[in-house]
């Protein structure tokens, strides 16, 4: 049985409220080699930075059975002067056994049984404030976790081996699963305020990457963030956007410019990147303001992808372009991208896929859990087909060129 016994609140009192919540216990610093991280991330000294969706650590414990009338491990959050207010899961073992939102730095707990476990801490939610604040979320300090304690009966163990396939998903809401957890009529009053609404109505380990991952048992990176566009952002009635996927997605972490934080390319490479971008281009432009004309969009698209494929400096294998499902008149456009990306790189192995769903069950027309599943089976033939992986899932036909 796994169970949340307590979070304590970063006060004055820290020290008591910590004692309060478990007794005990060893710190185990953000930095320690026993732990394992996924996702792009940071390290100041002691503290790991984060914030991009999916981002997690993992480690391994052997907990033995004591006169103690429970086991608990603790994550130590700070979070940065402009709330992020994020949410997460616990994972035991490959399971999700507690969700926890983190709205003030403090102390989050989790029981555990005896035994040797394997623990992971996932954040499950985007930054929200990205780019529905733009400028002013540049330069905000992200979440920090400090470390964890632990039992002081537990033993530390070494990490398992990390898993050999590779896959990075770049997108906006459709990849981070906004709105993915609306279910009736009732959840549309909730979910499209913002921020507390879009946070608790989105479910990034029920989302597209997560699916994948499990699906074709592979690590993922993951940068997503709704509303962003190419040219324009979804948000907007210009015809661009500076704060723009180009201006986000080749940093560590999203808020913090500057070269010390741009991502290191060469310390991960996928086997797989999947793009999904445009929707936000046209969905507004569609009705106000003025849509980029196709031309303008598929030039622009094939820039940002091809400044991506360029950084891993010919060691990506293959690529997919995503079109759909929210909106369609980018699709020619993006197709194009793929040929122009492919022309550019002849030896990447690039496919353009075109995902239908019939019905937009989530809030606000977006995908709900159903749809997240239904883009998976869509995709995995393609996947499949460019990188020889098996999985168990039976794939749906999807349109590919």
């Amino acid at each position: 049985m796994f169970l949340r016994l307590c979070a304590c609140e970063r006060s004055s009192l820290v020290l008591l409220l910590r004692a309060l919540c478990q007794v005990g216990a060893w710190h185990l610093g953000a930095d320690n080699s026993h732990l394992q991280y996924t996702g792009r991330m940071a390290m100041n000294n002691t503290k790991a930075l984060w914030e991009w969706a999916g981002t997690r650590t993992l480690m391994r414990l052997d907990c033995p059975a004591s006169g103690m009338e429970g086991l608990m491990v603790s994550a130590h959050i700070d979070l940065p002067t402009y709330p992020e207010k994020g949410k997460y899961a616990w994972l035991v073992d490959g399971m999700r056994v507690e969700d926890f939102v983190v709205d003030k730095s403090g102390f989050f707990s989790m029981g555990l049984t005896p035994g040797v476990h394997t623990i992971e801490l996932v954040k499950n939610s985007e930054h929200v404030s990205i780019p529905m604040m733009w400028s002013k979320s540049e330069g905000q300090q992200p979440t920090m976790l400090l470390g964890f304690d632990i039992p002081d009966d537990c033993k530390l163990l070494d990490p398992p081996p990390r898993l050999k396939r590779r896959m990075e998903l770049i997108g906006d809401s459709i990849t981070c699963g906004f709105g993915n957890l609306r279910k009736n009529l009732g959840d549309y009053l909730k979910c499209v305020m913002p921020p507390n609404g879009w946070r608790d109505y989105e479910d990034f380990l029920k989302a597209l990457p997560s699916l994948a991952g499990a699906s074709f048992a592979a690590e993922v990176h993951t940068q997503c963030i709704s509303n962003i566009g190419v040219t324009r952002n979804g948000d907007t009635l210009a015809k661009t956007t500076p704060y723009n996927a180009s201006h986000y997605m080749h940093r560590a972490l999203p808020t913090l410019p500057g070269a010390e934080f741009e991502w290191d390319y060469s310390s991960w490479v996928p086997d797989i990147g999947v793009i999904n971008l445009g929707t936000n281009d046209y969905d507004l432009s569609q009705f106000v303001a003025a849509a980029p004309p196709l031309a303008v969009f598929q030039a622009a698209l094939s820039s940002f992808v091809k400044g991506y494929v360029s950084r891993y400096q010919g060691k990506l294998a293959a690529l997919v372009l995503v079109c759909g499902p929210m909106t369609s008149q980018q699709c020619p456009a993006v197709a194009g991208a793929a040929q122009d990306v492919s022309a550019a790189f002849p030896k990447l192995k690039v496919r353009y896929a075109d995902v239908k769903l019939e019905k937009l069950e989530g809030c606000i027309l977006h995908p709900d859990t159903a749809g997240d599943e239904r883009m998976l089976e869509q995709l995995t033939p393609v996947i499949k087909e460019l990188t020889s992986w098996d999985t168990n899932a039976e794939p749906m036909e999807t349109v590919v060129v």
